[in-house]
């Protein structure tokens, strides 16, 4: 259970408690990177409040500045090898899960050292809590279903090469000679993709409630629906790859999430 409050606490530090301003400022500036340590601790040591004993302050002090400290020096180590790649778009995805997987081993051997695991020190541990960690459990799998899906998705998007003849899109070729930030096509583009950004999290979000439920004859309406709306795009090839790049990732997220939520 205690684990289970804590990935919370990741989730919401790592992903909802950074804005995106924070999160591309980290890799050139110092004081970036200690602002997201802040508040990454900030939710750690909310999550520590709740799996951790009342007289026992100090240790969730020390507790989440531990955390943290080692949640920066992962992500300095991280733009550091960014810095190195030269096609880091190639990389992208991999670097990412495993920047994740090592923030979640060492949240985990946080947890595991300080005995909080075994109940000593957590007070949740001693009373009857299964409907607590079945709703902990869903709650983490909602918050991955949303940002940080939507990140893995358009990493993976960054790596997928371009390919767009003129015939196949006509305002491809205005959109790259065009490199002022006030041009039209930009914005259209811009805002094109935050709608496609929010379409793969509603999906997402949908599914997962969908499986939560064992509606699962339901979830080909939701895909239906989604095919429906840009019918006339998917007769651009490279939209059409995407798309459906973007369509199977996001569903197959939705049900690790689905089985996230039904195994833990």
């Amino acid at each position: 259970m205690a684990f289970k409050v804590l990935m919370i606490g990741h989730l919401l530090g790592d992903f909802y408690f950074q804005s995106n301003r924070v999160a591309k400022e980290k890799t050139r500036h110092i004081k970036s990177m200690v602002l997201h340590g802040l508040l990454y601790f900030t939710a750690i040591f909310l999550a520590l409040l709740f799996v951790v004993n009342p007289d026992s302050y100090i240790k969730v002090l020390l507790g989440g500045v531990a955390v943290s400290a080692v949640h920066c020096l992962i992500d300095w180590i991280k733009v550091n090898i960014e810095k190195r790649i030269k096609n880091i778009e190639k990389y992208g995805a991999g670097i990412f899960l495993a920047d994740q997987l090592l923030h979640i081993i060492c949240l985990y051997l946080f947890v595991y050292l300080c005995g909080i695991t075994a109940g000593i020190s957590s007070w949740m541990n001693r009373i009857d809590c299964t409907e607590v960690k079945l709703n902990a459990s869903w709650i983490i799998a909602v918050l991955i279903c949303w940002k940080p899906a939507s990140i893995f998705v358009t990493i993976i998007f960054k790596s997928i090469p371009n390919i767009v003849s003129q015939s196949e899109l006509p305002e491809s070729n205005l959109i790259g000679e065009c490199k002022n930030e006030e041009c039209p096509y930009r914005k259209i583009e811009e805002e094109s993709t935050k709608v496609g950004s929010w379409i793969g999290i509603l999906e997402r979000e949908i599914i997962l409630a969908l499986g939560i439920l064992n509606q699962f004859s339901a979830i080909g309406f939701v895909l239906a629906a989604k095919s429906m709306a840009r019918f006339k795009q998917l007769e651009n090839k490279a939209f059409a790859e995407k798309y459906l790049v973007g369509t199977l990732l996001s569903t197959l997220i939705s049900f690790l999430c689905i089985g996230l939520t039904k195994c833990w």
